[in-house]
């Protein structure tokens, strides 16, 4: 298939060549009318032949083979794009977590958020599991930042300290 496009536009590409070149040799006047007309029936032709030569049965199951790859190509990207974003949320939670927790006076070693799928098509935090030795009160605090902030319940908070491991 593709092989008969690339000949069809090399078809065109040598017409035009050829007309181009004929139109300049040829001396001004009614000659140069003639040649003129002649060159713009030669380029009709060349652009109509594809239809001559064309193998419909062939386009058809190419334009089938290309569109289940482009459909691949599109069902790809879009996962790659939803664990990239997946990936984002998790990243940006951890992040904001640590941050609360230095402000709360620190004490937090590791934090690994774990998103979820929901219902309606988007991640969300859903889970969050936190290493280090916070003082008891900023700890509670934080577990409330974490539910206020992020929606993740508290018995989706897992605590642990250094000695646990």
């Amino acid at each position: 298939m593709i092989e008969t496009v690339r000949n069809w536009i090399l078809c065109i590409i040598g017409t035009a060549l050829i007309c181009s070149a004929v139109t300049a040799l040829t001396p001004e006047g009614t000659s140069k009318k003639a040649v003129r007309t002649v060159c713009g029936f030669a380029s009709v032709i060349a652009v109509l032949a594809i239809a001559v030569d064309f193998n419909y049965a062939d386009y058809s199951s190419y334009l089938s083979l290309y569109r289940v790859e482009a459909d691949e190509t599109i069902s790809d990207a879009l996962q790659k794009s939803s664990q990239k974003t997946r990936f984002i949320i998790e990243e940006e939670c951890e992040a904001y977590i640590l941050d609360k927790a230095n402000n709360l006076g620190g004490g937090l070693d590791t934090v690994s958020v774990t998103a979820a799928w929901s219902e309606q098509g988007v991640w969300y935090p859903a889970r969050v599991e936190l290493t280090g030795d916070m003082a008891s009160e900023a700890r509670e605090q934080l577990a409330e930042e974490i539910i206020f902030e992020l929606g993740i319940p508290k018995e989706k908070q897992i605590w642990s300290t250094d000695n646990e491991t």
